[in-house]
């Protein structure tokens, strides 16, 4: 489970999304073509991670392997902290 990219092959992802739309769809991933780079700390896109996990879950599953954790190091990049 990819908590800092989305994906356009998953479940969660809707009919008109794009970079930029909704907001959070940030730009392309580098490591994953159908991937969508996001702003991981974004409340809708962290709701929608809930309801993933939520479903992974219901299946059945003990727990899930997150990926992603490591997306601050794009953002340290490209943002200049002061």
């Amino acid at each position: 489970m990819n908590v800092s990219t989305a994906e356009d092959t998953r479940k969660y992802w809707q009919k008109g999304w794009k970079i930029g739309s909704p907001r959070w769809l940030r730009f392309q991933s580098k490591e994953n073509p159908a991937g969508v780079t996001t702003d991981y700390w974004n409340s809708e896109w962290k709701r929608i991670l809930g309801v993933w996990f939520r479903s992974i879950m219901d299946q059945g599953f003990d727990g899930v392997i997150l990926q992603g954790l490591d997306a601050h190091k794009i953002y340290e990049r490209i943002i200049t902290i002061n």
